[in-house]
């Protein structure tokens, strides 16, 4: 289903960030490309599934090429997964 989110945090070091979807679930993510991806970005795609997808930058028209690791998060599990 197509949704859309906030960034909220990016870890540039790993490529991993976190989305807030509309629902007010978070998604877990990796960048695949090299695009840098910024908190504040809104973005639009599949959202409730793992694996390989393409989100697209709702402001910019960007394309994002994405590995979702999770969905359905609390903040504080992403936080977690994040400083691991």
């Amino acid at each position: 289903m197509q949704q859309e989110g906030d960034v909220v945090i990016v870890d540039a070091a790993t490529g991993r960030f976190a989305l807030r979807a509309d629902d007010g679930s978070y998604v877990l993510a990796e960048q695949l490309g090299t695009r840098p991806m910024q908190a504040g970005d809104r973005l639009s795609g599949r959202m409730d599934v793992t694996g390989t997808e393409t989100l697209a930058g709702i402001a910019a028209g960007q394309q994002y090429d994405v590995f979702i690791v999770a969905y359905g998060l609390s903040l504080d599990a992403v936080e977690s997964a994040l400083q691991a």
